[in-house]
Parts: C-alpha cells; structure tokens; sequence
C-alpha cells in the first residue's frame, strides 16, 4: 500500500466521521421536533379539556388534536428513520476504522522492507567503493613501478653517456652564467629607466598641482562682472564670449576657472561696458519718448561719472 492509498482511506474516513456527526445532529433535532410536537400536543389536551364546555370549538380542538398526532406520528418515523441512518453510519465507520488500521499496518511493513532494502544497497555501494579503492591503489602500485623502471633505464642511459653529457652541461651552465649576466645588465637599466619615468610622472603631477594652486590664487584675484544680460566683462572692459558664471566663479570655454565675480565694476573700462550693455537692454519705444530717452541717458551718464568717482577713489584702472 502507498502513500496515496493511505490518504484515500484517510479521506474516506474523515468522511464518515463527518456524515455521522450529521446524522447525529439530525437526530437530534428530530428529537427536538419531536418534543416539542408531544408539548403541542399536551397543550392541545389541556385545552380540549378547557373546551369541553364550548361545542361550537370542540369541532376545531379534535381536529387540531388529530394534525398534532399526526404530526407526531410523522416525527416519531423520522426519529426512527434517522436512528437507522445514524447505526448504518456508525457501522460504515466502524468498518473504516478496522480498513484503515489493516492499510496503516501495511504501510508501516512496506515501508520497513523499503528501509531495510535501502540498508542493503548502500552496503552494496561501500562494498563496491571499497573495490574501485583497491582497483586504484593497484593501478597506482603498477605505474609507480613502472616509472621507476623506466627511471632507472634512463639513468642507466645517462651512466653511459655521462663525459658527453658532462661536457655538455659545463657548456650550458657557462652559457647560462652569461644569459644570467647579460640579464642582470638589462635588468638594471629598465629599473633605472622605470625610476626615472617615476620621477618624471611626479615631476608632472607636482607641476599640475603647482599651476592647479597658481591658476586658483590667479582667479580668485581676477574680477570680472555680469550684464544686465548675462554677458561677462573682464577688467578691460572686453566681453568675454563663452564665459559662464556660476556662483561667484567664473569659468572660460573650456570650463577652466579663471576668475572671481566681483559685487560691483572694478575697473572704468569694466563699468562703461556694464552700463553700455545695461542701456542696450533697456526696450526701445519709439520717436515719441525720444526725449524722455535723451533725460534717461543723460542721468544714467550722470550716474556713471558718481560711480566712476566713488571708484576712483578706491581703485585706479
């Protein structure tokens, strides 16, 4: 018997376990239906009895009396009904239980063979283990005697050609004292020339480092400003095309930081062309407010001569 038989068996028993539980409840509750049709039905006696004296409800009371007792009839033949379900039930369990204890114990036989066969096969494959073991250390014993023969030929070969060989290794040893020598000098010099390249390579680094540090100390001392729009003016006044700022740095076309963003014009040159591109920005309305245009300039050159003066005071261009 396998494993699946035993769940089958299993499966059926859980579910006559089940089918009797049911049984019983119905039972139970035909037991139930049949007590309170015989409660009925003592109502009903006691009121006949109540009636005897009113005719005109006694017709009604003997037949009310008559459906009780065959309501009771009917639910004593389901008790009896259900009783005979529940003894057929508990029977079929009963026949499980014994069906189930016979599958229990076959499998608990089989599955004794089943280890006692499994003992046997790995007994069966230490035994068989231990023979590829022996098999190899005898395979091993033969080619080491068999190596050991052909060493002892070749030495053998070497005894008689020993002068020849001899000479012959003088020569090659002489010829490796000079390959070892001639190695040694090539040796040398590419540690020199590796050192050498190792001074240059930090002789490099330094100098990156030097003109990283000028180049810093250079910029943070070199002003320029930003128009109105955008643009970056140095301290000449020129406009530097691709210059960026970011921050307070300022950076050329190739990203190289090259100076500081000053708060204000450090130079004249650098102011009028602030003030010039300023002008350039501001919208143009026509004929119409030429003069109010001629009064604006005329105030911002005004403002631009304070300026100039203020920084004169603190910088000369």
């Amino acid at each position: 018997m396998n494993n699946s038989d035993a769940g089958k068996a299993q499966q059926a028993l859980d579910d006559a376990n089940k089918q009797v539980s049911d049984d019983q409840q119905a039972v139970s509750t035909a037991q139930d239906n049949l007590n309170q049709t015989q409660n009925d039905l003592n109502k009903l006696n006691q009121q006949l009895a109540e009636l005897q004296q009113a005719p005109e409800l006694l017709v009604q009371t003997k037949q009310q009396l008559a459906d009780a007792q065959s309501n009771l009839q009917t639910a004593n033949d389901n008790l009896v009904a259900k009783k005979n379900e529940l003894n057929k039930a508990t029977a079929d369990l009963a026949d499980l239980k014994t069906q189930l204890a016979t599958n229990q114990e076959n499998l608990t036989k089989a599955l004794a063979n089943l280890a006692q066969a499994k003992s046997g096969l790995d007994q069966a494959n230490k035994d068989l283990a231990s023979s590829k073991e022996k098999l190899v250390s005898k395979q091993t014993s033969l080619a080491s005697a068999k190596s050991a023969l052909a060493e002892a030929q070749a030495k053998l070969i070497e005894l008689q050609q020993a002068p020849q060989t001899l000479a012959k290794a003088k020569e090659t040893l002489d010829q490796a004292n000079d390959d070892k020598n001639q190695a040694q000098v090539a040796y040398d010099k590419a540690m020199k020339a590796y050192n050498d390249y190792l001074k240059a390579q930090q002789a490099v680094k330094d100098a990156e480092e030097k003109a990283k540090a000028q180049a810093q100390a250079k910029a943070e001392h070199t002003y320029f400003a930003q128009t109105a729009n955008g643009k970056v003016v140095d301290a000449q006044g020129h406009i530097m095309v691709g210059y960026s700022v970011k921050g307070n740095q300022v950076f050329d076309a190739q990203g190289k930081l090259v100076g500081t963003l000053a708060q204000t014009s450090t130079t004249r040159r650098m102011a009028n062309t602030v003030k010039q591109e300023k002008a350039k920005a501001l919208p143009q309305t026509g004929d119409k407010q030429n003069s109010n245009t001629t009064v604006g300039a005329i105030l911002v050159g005004l403002g631009s001569l304070l300026d100039l003066g203020a920084l004169g005071k603190r910088k000369e261009d």
